[in-house]
């Protein structure tokens, strides 16, 4: 092996994927142990011991269906414009395993991954549902953006006060 071939070689080998899952553990825990100091831990168990868990995992659920709803009808109204069309149902179905497959794989890649592959093992070619998904992820981006000078707009700018 020449010196120009030993530049490129891979550096994520197992060792230093190992390092680094060690390293991001250990900032993730010295984080949480100085939040807990700062806030102290009296406080969170008083403020944890005080809350109405009924309402607060109603509303969690009714949240997370909402999401899951509104994601999927966006899904399907991209998909509508191409042949052959998806019912509404299946694609909830696919929105809602992506949503499972995003909190098992680190990232959004699982979820995005999932979603191409479903789409495309219902007779849509690979490239399209590609395509589909990358036009999804821009529409989600472009809601969010709104979202903030939506809430900037009714908040009077008060958020970062």
């Amino acid at each position: 092996m020449n010196q120009q071939q030993g530049q490129f070689a891979p550096t994520n080998s197992p060792r230093r994927r190992k390092w680094t899952l060690w390293i991001r553990a250990g900032a993730s825990l010295a984080v949480l142990v100085l939040v807990l100091r700062w806030v102290g831990l009296d406080k969170f168990q008083k403020t944890v011991s005080r809350l109405d868990w009924e309402p607060l995992v109603f509303a969690f659920i009714l949240l997370l269906l909402a999401t899951i709803l509104l994601r999927g009808a966006r899904l399907w109204f991209l998909l509508r414009s191409q042949e052959p069309h998806l019912a509404f149902w299946k694609t909830i179905q696919i929105q809602w395993a992506s949503g499972i497959f995003h909190l098992l794989i680190p990232g959004t890649l699982g979820a995005d991954a999932w979603r191409i592959w479903a789409i495309s093992s219902l007779a849509h070619p690979v490239g399209t549902a590609f395509a589909t998904i990358a036009v999804d992820r821009v529409a989600g981006v472009i809601g969010q953006i709104i979202n903030v000078f939506l809430a900037w707009a009714i908040f009077g700018g008060e958020l970062l006060r």
